[in-house]
Parts: structure tokens; C-alpha cells; sequence
């Protein structure tokens, strides 16, 4: 039995939504019955994406879709990793561009991490040291700067404890990584969703496109939403969509990694309009 407010949440309608759900509020529940209930409203499958924050947390969220709904005609579940890659995937294959090479292994990186940096520092004097451990340093820079939506957005460094030249060393370090990506067609996780963002801000139809193929978008631990994914979620909300976010500002646990708890409250509200606020 669901209580008043998770009823409400299930059979929300006319717009966008926020639900604060504490940890063991049942938001799952709410989701998969939330989901159940777009279904025999008579919304496509096809119409539905459901975004989650990991891979462990995307199946489980599937596996239980499929028991509820007793078919493996589901909506689509994924995580932003996967999105990005999805609609990368897809403007290859129109484009019949070569098929995106992922190394997932830090082994490999630590390699071209080290090539990076001699090619910086012959070319321009850097000074990047080139001990593992600061190359790590490093790449963990690259992917910050990447979730913080770097560079169409400015960062400061000192909330990361960054220095004066270790943050001139980075930004020189992202742009020759950049350049060898392309040069070799290679991406980490990392590089998929802000890959994706970059294509779709170039691509407007491409975009335009996404906008128009979902009805319904349900997010879930929204608190660790980063800019890069807000600005997809918004990318991809069209004129007549849906969007239901769930999350729990006091829940955020990786602000190291450029998630903004802002957005599960008035950044939220002030970006999408008459929102209804739900609490779990």
C-alpha cells in the first residue's frame, strides 16, 4: 500500500515534478509503480526514459521493471554514461563514422596520460611532472573539468584545493588531451556524456530530434546531478515532456566530483516552472 504523498507521486500529472525522498522513503517502489501507471495511461514505451545514477542501481531498477510488468517490452533504462553513448552511437552510425573505442582500464590512460604530458611540456615548457601518481592527479582533473562543463562554463580551482599552476598545468593538459582523443578516436566513461553534450549544442536538429522523441523523463538521486547532466535532462525536455526528478539535497556524496545538490531545490524550480513539490 503506497501512503497519500507516494500515491500522488505515482498519478502526478500536468508538468514537471520534484520529489524529496529521504533514504527509505520507498522511492523505488514509487518509481517502478510511477512508471507502471505512465504505461496503462496509455504512454509508449518508447515515450518513457528512466535515468539512473550507476550501473549497479540501473539494474536493479530493470530487473524489477521486468517482474512488475511481466514482459521484456520495457521503457528505457539507463545511466548517463550510457545516454552519452547511446546518442553518440547513433550519430555515427548516420554518419557511418568509426565506432567508439572505450578503455575503461587506467593502465592504458596512465600511458597516454605520460605522452600528454611530454607533449606539453616539449611544446610549451609546462612543467607537468610525470610520476603516476601525478598523472592520476591529473586525469581525475580532466574528468572534474569535464562534469564541471568546462570550458563553455568557468570553474574555480581552489574549491578543489587546486593551486595557481597546477590549475595553468591542468588547463593545457585537457587541451592536448582532447587533441589525442580525436587524433585516435578513444574515450573514457567520462568522455561519453560530454562528447554527447558537445554534439548535441553543434547539432541542433540532432537535438531537436531527442527533444521530440519522450514524453516523460524520471531521474532519480538528482542531488548528485552535475552540470553537464542538467544540461542534457534540459536538452532533451521538449515542449510537451514531462520531467519527475527525485533526490535528497542532504544526500549528496559527490560534490568532489561536480555534483550540485542545488538543483534539488529553488535551481530546479527556477528552471522549470510551477513545479509541484513532493516530500517521500
Amino acid at each position: 500500500m503506497l501512503t497519500d504523498e507516494q500515491l500522488k507521486v505515482k498519478t502526478h500529472s500536468g508538468g514537471h515534478a520534484l520529489v524529496s525522498a529521504v533514504a527509505g522513503s520507498g522511492k523505488t517502489e514509487v518509481l517502478i509503480q510511477r512508471v507502471e501507471y505512465l504505461l496503462h495511461s496509455g504512454i509508449s514505451v518508447d515515450d518513457i526514459l528512466v535515468l539512473m545514477f550507476n550501473k549497479s542501481a540501473q539494474e536493479t531498477f530493470e530487473s524489477r521493471l521486468l517482474q512488475v510488468l511481466g514482459t521484456d517490452h520495457i521503457p528505457t533504462v539507463l545511466t548517463f554514461h550510457a545516454l552519452g553513448l547511446r546518442i553518440l552511437n547513433i550519430w555515427q552510425e548516420r554518419k557511418h563514422l568509426p565506432y567508439i573505442n572505450i578503455i575503461d582500464d587506467s593502465g592504458p590512460w596512465l600511458d597516454i596520460a605520460r605522452d600528454i604530458a611530454d607533449s606539453v611540456n616539449s611544446k610549451l615548457g609546462a612543467g607537468i611532472p610525470t610520476h603516476p601518481d601525478q598523472l592520476k592527479k591529473f586525469l581525475a582533473g580532466v574528468d572534474l573539468l569535464k562534469n564541471l562543463d568546462y570550458p563553455s562554463k568557468s570553474f574555480d580551482g581552489s574549491n578543489y584545493g587546486w593551486s595557481d599552476i597546477f590549475i595553468a598545468q591542468l588547463k593545457l593538459f585537457f587541451s592536448e588531451y582532447e587533441a589525442y582523443r580525436c587524433e585516435h578516436n578513444i574515450y573514457a566513461l567520462s568522455d561519453l556524456l560530454y562528447d554527447a553534450v558537445l554534439l548535441l549544442r553543434r547539432e541542433g536538429e540532432y537535438a531537436k530530434e531527442g527533444r521530440s522523441s519522450l514524453s516523460h523523463i524520471l531521474e532519480d538521486e538528482y542531488q548528485d546531478s552535475n552540470s553537464l547532466q542538467q544540461w542534457i535532462l534540459e536538452c532533451l525536455t521538449g515542449e510537451h515532456s514531462e520531467i519527475m526528478v527525485v533526490g535528497d539535497e542532504d544526500q549528496c556524496i559527490y560534490t568532489w566530483r561536480a555534483a550540485n545538490p542545488g538543483y534539488t531545490g529553488s535551481e530546479f524550480e527556477r528552471r522549470f516552472k510551477n513545479v509541484p513539490p513532493y516530500t517521500l
